[in-house]
């Protein structure tokens, strides 16, 4: 998998468990700051994204709280399993997309 892989999966919002799909989502490049090349692209939050995304957030509070610890344990026992399987891809893209420049330990040879 190459780094910005999971980036491009979508350009639309996920909020409350739906992505917004009712209009264009702008997006955002992201380059590898050592190179200079995009490797993906992830959505532009506007102003309104942002408020319906807290919205979500706290009419989900009061029933995650009220959750007993066991079935938020599994919620987050999944949310890991799904960022595991995905691991390489997180790991390469964060890499590629925080590091001042090459290293030189991973250059090719």
């Amino acid at each position: 998998m190459t780094p910005g892989a999971l980036m491009n999966s979508s350009s639309a919002h996920t909020v409350n468990v739906a992505r917004s799909t009712d209009r264009p989502t702008a997006t955002l490049a992201v380059e590898d700051p050592g190179s200079g090349h995009v490797i993906g692209a992830v959505p532009d939050a506007t102003p309104p994204d942002c408020l319906a995304a807290l919205a979500a957030a706290q009419r989900a509070f009061a029933g995650w709280a009220a959750t007993p610890a066991r079935g938020r344990a599994r919620v987050l026992r999944r949310a890991a399993d799904r960022l595991l399987a995905e691991i390489e891809s997180v790991a390469l893209t964060r890499s590629a997309s925080s590091r001042a420049s090459p290293s030189p330990r991973h250059a090719r040879r």
